[in-house]
């Protein structure tokens, strides 16, 4: 069963996503990669930005968050905030 999660970085997104970019991207890419991310979308809100990712499974990405965790607190990345978690009914590619 597909999976979307999404959760907020409370700061100024320009530093947000230069940590991020800079410190989380590579392993971020490799257990997305290995663990069944679909996508990932970064979008700035007014205090920082919101990440919505689609994952194949729940399995999938709770094994991706292991291994992300530690890398994303260590990188100076400030906490996620309001982590929510929703089944996914249907999903349409854009197909040109």
């Amino acid at each position: 069963m597909a999976i979307l999660t999404t959760f907020r970085h409370v700061g100024d997104p320009d530093e947000i996503m230069r940590i991020a970019q800079e410190k989380v991207r590579p392993t971020a890419q490799e257990a997305g990669g290995e663990e069944g991310r679909i996508s990932i979308t970064v979008v700035r809100t007014e205090d920082g930005v919101m990440m919505v990712s689609l994952w194949e499974t729940e399995e999938g990405m709770r094994r991706a968050a292991a291994r992300l965790e530690p890398v994303a607190r260590a990188s100076g990345l400030p906490p996620q905030r309001d982590w929510r978690m929703y089944e996914v009914l249907a999903h349409a590619e854009r197909h040109v």
